[in-house]
């Protein structure tokens, strides 16, 4: 049912999702509270726009690079993204947030499930990719009933800036165990 050796990418997912999970859920509730109303909505057509090149690029760059070289400005613009939202009053400046979400955790995340299915065999491929997904689904429970009790006590503006903390504990996780990652990498290409 679970290998242990997703622990990690499963729990750097479940952290990285917490913070998606929240611009999924009070984005459009924060656009009201800046004044931007329905053209919030511009803000999650420009996000999904640009996954779709930011994936398959940052994925080809991480094929060619190392999955830790590309994740770490992937996880430096994810962090970007919360401090400028939690600035931003204008569509504009979301903008520019929507792009850096793209870079940032459109990249990270399907980076972080690459990792997960390199750390089992491939008859167990199945499990690598469950262990991601619970991670991202916990993160995706956690994330918003957390932001829900920080905006109802101190605001939006806040609650956007604290979720800078998963991503840099993210940050510091693939910093401590980028030798750990670099051999799953390399032992996947040893079999080919």
């Amino acid at each position: 049912m679970f290998a242990k050796s997703t622990l990690l990418p499963a729990f750097i997912a479940m952290l990285l999702a917490i913070g998606f999970g929240n611009v999924m859920s009070f984005m459009a509730l924060y656009g009201v509270e800046c004044g931007i109303g329905n053209d919030i909505g511009l803000f999650f057509t420009v996000n999904a726009l640009l996954m779709l090149l930011s994936r398959p690029l940052m994925g080809s760059l991480a094929d060619k690079h190392g999955l830790v070289k590309v994740l770490i400005p992937s996880l430096i613009c994810y962090v970007a993204t919360f401090l400028i939202i939690g600035a931003a009053s204008t569509l504009p400046v979301l903008l520019v947030a929507a792009v850096l979400l793209a870079f940032g955790y459109g990249a990270a995340g399907p980076m972080i499930q690459t990792y997960c299915m390199k750390c089992v065999p491939p008859d167990r491929r199945g499990v690598g990719s469950s262990a991601y997904y619970i991670g991202v689904d916990i993160g995706n429970l956690i994330g918003p009933v957390v932001a829900g009790g920080i905006v109802g006590e101190i605001g939006y503006r806040p609650m956007w800036d604290l979720m800078v903390i998963p991503v840099v504990v993210a940050f510091a996780l693939v910093l401590a165990f980028r030798k750990r990652i670099d051999s799953v990498e390399r032992a996947v290409l040893e079999e080919r």
